[in-house]
């Protein structure tokens, strides 16, 4: 990897800020599901509902912050479904067809809602030896 070549589908950490979230099911007669987005990549997203959605299903993802006025719609859909952190929640991995634009990501990022980093930063003190060696020139 050269210096300064995006990383590939590098997964981001949402950390707050003015973000709705809903998914757009394809049946008319459902209604729309507010979600909430834990995490990001151009290729994909990990979202926490309180309705869980069908293996495969395909739907609409409105992705938008009035506030900041940022807004984006994607088609996804969803590979996994799990049980979420409340009972009546769940957790959906979802992939999007396409990609998600860089530019939306690196919004998102600069306005701080969404973070590359999840665990916090700490200080490291390493001990290094290190030992060169002169090449003489020869001519």
């Amino acid at each position: 990897m050269e210096i300064g070549e995006p990383v590939q589908n590098l997964r981001y950490h949402v950390i707050g800020g003015p973000f709705s979230v809903a998914v757009e099911r394809r049946d008319e007669e459902a209604p729309m599901i507010r979600g909430e987005l834990v995490d990001i990549s151009a290729s994909g997203v990990r979202l926490a509902t309180t309705q869980p959605l069908r293996f495969g299903e395909d739907f609409v993802l409105h992705m938008e912050s009035a506030d900041l006025g940022l807004g984006t719609s994607i088609t996804s859909c969803v590979q996994w479904i799990r049980p979420g952190r409340s009972e009546e929640g769940w957790l959906l991995g979802c992939t999007f067809e396409g990609e998600l634009q860089p530019k939306i990501l690196d919004e998102l990022v600069e306005r701080a809602i969404l973070e590359r980093r999840v665990s916090d930063r700490r200080d490291v003190s390493i001990m290094v030896d290190a030992e060169w060696e002169r090449q003489s020139a020869v001519e």
